[in-house]
């Protein structure tokens, strides 16, 4: 065993090329991997659907299409955030919680829309 193996373990590890500090912390408690994989399917989900509104041309010739398809990514996003919360942490429930706002803001605005 190497100077280094012997008294800085982790050092020697990443000198390795082996897993970091994080990833080892992860690999000893899944459930943080979950949270985290969760909550960014989530925000991944909400940016998807936020994009889309954004880009929705109500006087386009394909606008239903594109409210079709902004409905079902609202829908995903909104199944996302629901499993997101059942295993957030306390500071990505608050953001969580104000993707569902934001959400259901722009599903009233396309209701006002129609």
């Amino acid at each position: 065993m190497s100077f280094y193996a012997e008294y800085f373990p982790e050092v020697s590890s990443n000198l390795k090329g082996n897993n970091t500090k994080g990833e080892a912390a992860m690999q000893r408690n899944p459930y943080n991997k979950n949270k985290q994989e969760a909550f960014q399917a989530a925000q991944q989900g909400f940016e998807n659907a936020q994009g889309l509104y954004e880009t929705i041309v109500s006087d386009s010739a394909n606008y239903g299409h594109q409210l079709k398809h902004l409905k079902d990514e609202v829908n995903e996003a909104y199944q996302q955030i629901e499993n997101a919360l059942e295993v957030a942490s306390e500071t990505q429930r608050p953001q969580l919680e104000q993707f569902q706002r934001d959400l259901q803001n722009i599903v009233q605005e396309v209701n006002l829309e129609e």
